[in-house]
């Protein structure tokens, strides 16, 4: 089994093991955070499959990892959701207008420019997006984690803060090292 197999695995798991814990608390924001570490989970198990299965001899990759990505959109969605519940309605749904024009420009822009993913020798799945589709999902990780890392650090103690901080932030970082492509 090769590492990026283990990579995605552990991401998968961890990810769907913590993501139901927090989704299972009576805070919305700290549910919200925990539905978008499900729907992530879930995109990492569609791109799991895709490197286990190396559906690229059949032309199939770019499908695991577009389905992935629709997951992923949905995580986010979510992720903003548990930071926008602390807003004023009027502000809530502006911000909510925002991310899913955002969300409909990512579409536009990733089916203008198709992704080419493909498993390099070593085993290491790689999304290879076009620089716009990049930019965009990159500024979609960002917009929508960043501010669910710090609703969800308020809302918990402080150890538990300092391990929410530090996971999501991983996450972050990871999905900015995978969608870039470095």
């Amino acid at each position: 089994m090769s590492l990026a197999v283990v990579f995605f695995v552990g991401a998968t798991v961890s990810t769907l093991l913590v993501g139901f814990s927090f989704a299972r608390t009576r805070q919305r924001s700290v549910s919200y955070v925990g539905w978008g570490l499900v729907a992530t989970g879930i995109a990492f198990g569609f791109w799991t499959i895709a490197r286990v299965v190396n559906p690229e001899e059949q032309g199939d990759l770019e499908i695991w990892v577009t389905i992935g990505v629709f997951f992923l959109l949905v995580g986010l969605l979510s992720f903003l959701l548990s930071w926008a519940t602390s807003l004023h309605p009027q502000e809530r749904n502006l911000v909510l207008v925002a991310a899913v024009l955002y969300a409909v420009v990512l579409i536009a822009v990733r089916s203008i420019y198709p992704s080419e993913p493909f498993i390099d020798e070593d085993g290491v799945l790689f999304f290879n997006p076009h620089g716009a589709v990049a930019a965009l999902e990159i500024g979609a990780l960002t917009g929508a984690v960043l501010p669910a890392i710090f609703e969800i650090a308020r809302r918990l103690r402080a150890l538990y803060a300092l391990i929410a901080k530090v996971a999501i932030t991983t996450l972050l970082v990871s999905g900015i090292v995978l969608t870039s492509s470095l």
